[in-house]
This record gives C-alpha cells, sequence and structure tokens, in this order.
C-alpha cells in the first residue's frame, strides 16, 4: 500500500498552555481515529526557507511550504 504525506496548513500557535493542551488533545484525538492507517504521525513542519537560484536564502516558502 502506497504512504502519502498529509500537510496541515492553517491556524496559529495557541496562546496559553491550556489552549495548548486542548488542541494537541484534539488533534491526538483526530489521529487516534485514523487507526492503522496511520503508519506514522510525523513531525510539525515549521517556517519554511527557501533557496533562490541566485543562492541566496529568503524566509517563506511560497502558499505552499511542504515541498519533495
Amino acid at each position: 500500500m502506497g504512504k502519502y504525506v498529509f500537510g496541515y496548513h492553517g491556524g496559529g500557535m495557541a496562546e496559553t498552555e491550556e489552549e495548548q493542551a486542548r488542541v494537541m488533545a484534539a488533534w491526538g484525538s483526530w489521529m487516534g481515529e485514523l487507526g492503522s492507517a496511520l503508519t506514522d504521525p510525523g513531525n510539525a513542519i515549521m517556517q519554511a526557507k527557501t533557496v533562490n537560484a541566485d543562492g541566496t536564502i529568503t524566509d517563506g516558502g511560497g502558499a505552499n511550504p511542504l515541498t519533495g
């Protein structure tokens, strides 16, 4: 069976520890519902960097910071 990457974009960092805990609990619950279909929960993707053709590096990554 093929493996796929699910890239989630949106939202922002929760401001309080309580809100962070609530968001992470909801995320964990959703991943748990995926059951054996989820083979690797992966890691968070942080701010992207773009390497330009001239070798310079800039913040960002355009509209889609997940590339391969």
